[in-house]
């Protein structure tokens, strides 16, 4: 009895150890993230965002007003996707971390952005503790290794290091959790399994809407547990597949109608689409498997690629599938699971459907954070179970291969998330890789308007125009530059086009304004503040228009 009891203490004790060994991979090659600051789109989602901004600490009334109106946005500017349990994280930590950026709220100024990717950076740590224990609980070989390559994994930094991704480190813990409560539903039958399984589902899409095509993963993972899908299977998953339409319709709407940003949203047709899901396919399969180059915002590659091309990769799945399925007695039953996992979850972000951020690329590598867990698992348990069948010298020489991959795969990271650790380091890597990506051409400009760089800003705005002339953003910020550099005309000329491009946009009308009432043409910087008192009364705006009053003579 006590032989016993000493072997399942020293079994507790490698499990604590091996799950401590993940957790540290994970804070030591996130290092450099945690002194980052805000990028990309953070602003929208975190330090500019009405909901998350209303109120000051938990108990004042207008922090929960604009909490609810993060759950219930009933109008455009509340949100553009509805993840309102991300949110509410982000929410909960603006009371707590405040922010560390100049200019903007709250009030009190905490660590700021270090405190969201510590959190970020501690879902993952978790995520990838839970995956290891959720392939070992279904007997998935090496899954521990698996766990590991995941949580270093390269691709995986974009989710980590970039706060407006929560939504994906926080519905990866989710799922994971779905997961064990479902596979413990499968082997002992509870009904209560079964029932905190689809509460969790529902609460998951709350966090993030792409983890509707989990119902169909759930029945692969029936087919490759029984080697068939049973009615009861099919019973079993229709509270799933309810919560899917009834999500994945919402995510519709607020994509069309609410799409972020006024850039135009390319989708084909048909076979456009077709060939640019099989493109997107292939190039995040190779990214799980050699995850170099990677880039914020990739080429619109598949808008030049012959669509021969672009179509090459399903051919691969299609013959891996065949041949996996002739063999699905043996090997070819896993193969299924692990890369069906992989193209099932995938799915959604193929660009069958319209998504916002379709306006800047087809592929991203926050796309394939959960998914790639099949691709990675399959590739780790094909090579334990190769390893079982090999001499001592080869699993020593494979055990060599596995270690270095993972040293390599640490570095790669460590260096990802150095590039995430600063906008200006981001952008001007995004740049180095796709030099006509606009938005890294106004990001960069912007950082350098900022730090007096008027020559390399306005060389960079300009371009930006050039690609998106219909863009008051870019536009607005070109004529920033120009203004500084003293061409009021050239200035002018961009501000009125921003403002002809979005009549609503007052900090764009403010700016073309103030440029008027600068270059003495105070009549029509009139006509604009009058526009602008109509709709804010803005001491500001008083001032400088009875500057241009004052000038033409009048009272």
């Amino acid at each position: 009895m006590s032989i016993k009891t000493e072997s399942s203490h020293a079994q507790l004790e490698r499990r604590l150890i091996k799950a401590l060994i993940l957790f540290i991979a994970v804070i030591v090659v996130y290092i450099p993230v945690m002194g980052g600051g805000y990028i990309h789109d953070d602003d929208q989602l975190l330090t500019q965002n009405p909901g998350i901004q209303r109120g000051v600490g938990f108990t004042d009334p207008e922090s929960w007003r604009g909490l609810w109106s993060m759950w219930l946005p009933l109008e455009a500017k509340d949100s553009s996707d509805y993840a309102p349990l991300a949110s509410t994280t982000l929410w909960a930590e603006w009371r707590l971390w405040g922010n560390n950026e100049p200019g903007t709220p709250p009030v009190f100024y905490g660590i700021g952005a270090p405190g969201y990717h510590l959190t970020n950076i501690l879902l993952h740590a978790c995520c990838a503790v839970l995956l290891w224990m959720v392939l070992a609980q279904i007997g998935i070989p090496g899954a521990w290794m698996a766990a590991l390559l995941w949580a270093v994994h390269p691709v995986c930094v974009e989710s980590v290091a970039w706060i407006s991704e929560r939504r994906n480190t926080l519905s990866m813990l989710l799922l994971l959790v779905i997961l064990h409560v479902w596979f413990k539903f499968q082997k002992d039958g509870r009904r209560q399994d079964y029932i905190l399984a689809v509460v969790l589902f529902g609460v998951t899409l709350l966090a993030k809407v792409s983890v509707v095509m989990l119902p169909f993963a759930l029945l692969l993972t029936a087919w490759w547990m029984r080697g068939k899908i049973s009615r009861s299977d099919v019973k079993q998953s229709i509270p799933f597949f309810a919560l899917s339409f009834l999500f994945g319709l919402v995510t519709i709407y607020f994509q069309n109608y609410r799409a972020i940003g006024q850039e135009y949203v390319p989708i084909a047709g048909p076979l456009g689409r077709f060939t640019g899901a099989c493109f997107a396919l292939g190039f995040y399969f190779y990214k799980a498997m050699l995850p170099f180059n990677l880039i914020l915002i990739y080429p619109k590659w598949h808008e030049t690629l012959p669509r021969v091309v672009q179509v090459l990769p399903i051919f691969f799945f299609i013959a891996v599938f065949y041949a996996a399925w002739l063999k699905r007695a043996t090997w070819g039953r896993h193969v299924i699971f692990g890369l069906g996992f992989f193209v099932i979850m995938v799915s959604p972000t193929l660009g069958f459907l319209k998504m916002a951020y379709l306006r800047l690329t087809l592929v991203a590598d926050h796309f394939e954070y959960m998914p790639m867990v099949g691709v990675v698992t399959l590739i780790v348990a094909g090579l334990a179970f190769y390893n079982a069948q090999l001499s001592a010298t080869a699993k020593f020489r494979l055990r060599i291969v596995a270690a270095c991959t993972v040293a390599l795969f640490c570095v790669m990271s460590w260096q990802r998330a150095h590039v995430f650790s600063k906008a200006e380091l981001l952008w001007t890597d995004t740049l180095k890789k796709n030099a006509n990506e606009w938005q890294a051409l106004n990001h960069i400009g912007v950082i350098e308007l900022g730090q007096g760089k008027l020559d390399e800003a306005n060389m960079h705005f300009k371009r930006a125009v050039e690609l998106k002339p219909y863009l008051y953003e870019v536009r607005n910020n070109y004529g920033l530059t120009l203004r500084a550099k003293g061409r009021m005309d050239e200035a002018l000329d961009q501000f009125k086009q921003a403002v002809d491009i979005n009549t609503d946009q007052m900090i764009v009308r403010g700016n073309y304004a103030d440029t008027l009432l600068t270059a003495r043409r105070f009549q029509e910087a009139i006509e604009q503040y009058l526009i602008l008192v109509k709709v804010n009364e803005n001491p500001r705006v008083y001032y400088n228009m009875g500057v241009a009053l004052f000038a033409l003579g009048k009272d």
